[in-house]
């Protein structure tokens, strides 16, 4: 996958994050775990062009999928945030939610990897 400009990488994440978000509660792991290294890719672009911020505009996407990797991608860099919107995505009955709850449960604990490293 070749990304060549912000507007274009910010595309591709929500319509990544949707579909590795569909892959997980349809439990194909197969697909959720590919759009999941796609997703990573995204944020390393960004990273490099010094845009990461762009993720901001997902903070209150009506998917919660997309809302829990923008969360998961801002987590080092606007804690606080990320950790509301991490609480909010707990509420959801389902996978995804669980994904959230697991998630603060692990950066409470210390346990997660900086995708900033």
């Amino acid at each position: 996958m070749k990304i060549t400009n912000i507007e274009e990488a910010v595309k591709i994440f929500k319509n990544f994050a949707e579909i590795q978000g569909e892959a997980t509660l349809e439990s194909n792991y197969k697909v959720g775990n590919k759009y999941y290294d796609k997703l990573v890719a995204v944020f390393e672009y960004l990273k490099v062009k010094d845009e990461i911020d762009v993720i901001l505009n997902f903070v209150n996407d009506k998917n919660s999928n997309v809302r829990l990797f923008a969360a998961c991608f801002l987590l080092f860099k606007y804690e606080k945030l990320a950790i509301s919107i991490l609480k909010d995505v707990t509420k959801e009955n389902s996978i995804i939610g669980h994904n959230a709850e697991m998630t603060l449960s692990e950066w409470k604990k210390g346990n997660l990897k900086s995708y900033w490293g």
